[in-house]
């Protein structure tokens, strides 16, 4: 996956493997997002994943603290919305990280 993908860019059926931005939420669906830019699609994380340091994520965590970058691996497996889904096969080296994007917007 490049650093900056579209949501359109994905295909169902699709394999994909890169790393990506993995947003913890807010008691939703996980989501990726590309590591340089905005635009992220649901994911499906495999069994097991472990956040370090995630307590669980209320209203009052503020956003730039549930993102994790990570390599991965996975599969589109559907749309929804407009948005394509995906499967996380593999999710590794995960590390605490704030985007550029999401830092830019903070005050």
């Amino acid at each position: 996956m490049s650093p900056c993908w579209r949501a359109a860019d994905l295909r169902q059926g699709e394999r994909f493997r890169g790393t990506v931005l993995i947003f913890a939420g807010y008691g939703q669906r996980p989501m990726i997002f590309p590591v340089t830019c905005d635009g992220g699609v649901t994911a499906d994380l495999p069994d097991g994943v472990v956040f370090p340091d995630y307590k669980g994520a209320d209203l009052s965590v503020p956003p730039e603290r549930l993102f994790y970058e990570a390599r991965v691996d996975g599969e589109v497996t559907g749309t929804s919305f407009g948005r394509p889904s995906v499967r996380l096969e593999h999710v590794g080296d995960l590390r605490h990280m704030v985007p550029g994007w999401l830092r830019r917007n903070i005050r």
